[in-house]
């Protein structure tokens, strides 16, 4: 059964015994499969919808929009079956501290919550924790390492909306205005750094399976807009 976590104390107690909590490799239509969730037919209707429309994106989206899956039964899944944490975001006592390393935009955009710092590792809850894509943006933005932990969809939303109408102007580090300008060789640096590199070929592969021919980066004050050429479009 999945486990289900209330309070950071509890989280912290299950981080001790699991160093690793984010699978790496899996492919989330075997499990699906093998688990019963869904069928051979509905798998390669799902593959079919997702190439044909990869505005779409995750698979796991695709089976949401076919109504194939509900999203609780899909986070129940691949809870169960991966072996992967849960939280209660009701009374979950979030670390300040965390919610000054991601960006408001960014946590409504991607749906993630971040929960507390085991060390130099930044948990996350997301509905989504085997998204690897996401965790490293999400490492390539905060300069740590990141794991998630599941959390209901809908948990995640309210608790975004109550975390960043909380923060005041001067708390969040968009608006900060005493940052110093990065030197040449810190950005060599933070270029170099391992997030960084698979967070490039994510990118890549992510515009090789979409059968993109350019991609363009339109940075702003503080994000960056990413657009694919499709098709001529």
């Amino acid at each position: 059964m999945a486990q289900l976590f209330k309070t950071s104390s509890e989280l912290q107690q299950y981080l001790q015994k699991h160093p690793t909590l984010t699978p790496a490799g899996i492919s989330l239509g075997t499990l699906l499969l093998d688990c019963g969730a869904i069928t051979q037919s509905q798998l390669e209707q799902a593959l079919a919808h997702q190439h044909a429309h990869p505005e779409l994106g995750r698979l796991g989206q695709v089976l949401l929009n076919l109504k194939m899956l509900s999203a609780e039964r899909l986070g129940l899944t691949l809870a169960q079956q991966l072996g992967i944490a849960q939280v209660s975001l009701e009374s979950f006592d979030i670390q300040p501290e965390c919610v000054k390393l991601v960006p408001e935009n960014l946590a409504r955009r991607y749906l993630v919550v971040p929960l507390m710092l085991d060390g130099e590792r930044l948990i996350v809850a997301s509905p989504d924790p085997t998204h690897c894509e996401l965790l490293h943006l999400l490492g390539f933005v905060t300069g740590k390492p990141v794991e998630a932990v599941l959390a209901n969809a809908s948990e995640v939303e309210q608790t975004i909306s109550r975390l960043y109408a909380s923060a005041t102007a001067h708390q969040l580090p968009e608006n900060e205005t005493n940052e110093q300008s990065l030197s040449l060789h810190r950005i060599k640096q933070l270029a170099e750094d391992p997030p960084t590199v698979r967070f490039d070929d994510s990118l890549l592969e992510e515009a090789i399976s979409r059968r993109a021919s350019d991609i363009h980066l339109r940075p702003g004050e503080h994000d960056v807009v990413l657009l694919l050429r499709i098709d001529g479009v």
